[in-house]
C-alpha cells in the first residue's frame, strides 16, 4: 500500500479570515487521514504576509499539538520550509 501525504495551502495576502480557518482544516485533515490509510501525514502550508504574528507563532510552533487529539498527523509549515523539504525530498 503506497502512503501519500495531503497538502493544504493557505495564502493570506492581507488581514482576513484564512488564519481563523486553520484549526478547522487541521481537524478535517486528521479525519481524512484516519479514514484513509493511504495517507500518512498532512501539511498545511502558510504563505503570504497577511497572517498575524500571533497566528504564525501559534501554528508554525505546532501549538495545536497541545489541544488537538492526533494533531501530530498534521504539520503546519511556512511556504519556505515546505519548499526546502520538497527540494530535499523529505516530504
Amino acid at each position: 500500500l503506497k502512503e501519500e501525504i495531503i497538502i493544504s495551502a493557505k495564502w493570506q495576502q492581507t488581514r482576513g479570515t484564512a488564519e481563523q480557518k486553520i484549526v478547522y482544516d487541521i481537524l478535517s485533515l486528521i479525519k481524512i487521514i484516519k479514514e484513509n490509510p493511504k495517507y500518512k501525514k498532512a501539511y498545511i502550508v502558510l504563505g503570504g504576509t497577511g497572517f498575524s504574528a500571533a497566528a504564525k507563532e501559534f501554528f508554525l510552533g505546532q501549538a495545536h499539538l497541545n489541544f488537538v487529539k492526533d494533531g501530530e498527523k498534521v504539520e503546519v509549515i511556512s511556504l519556505e520550509k515546505f519548499i526546502e523539504k520538497a527540494n530535499s525530498k523529505i516530504l
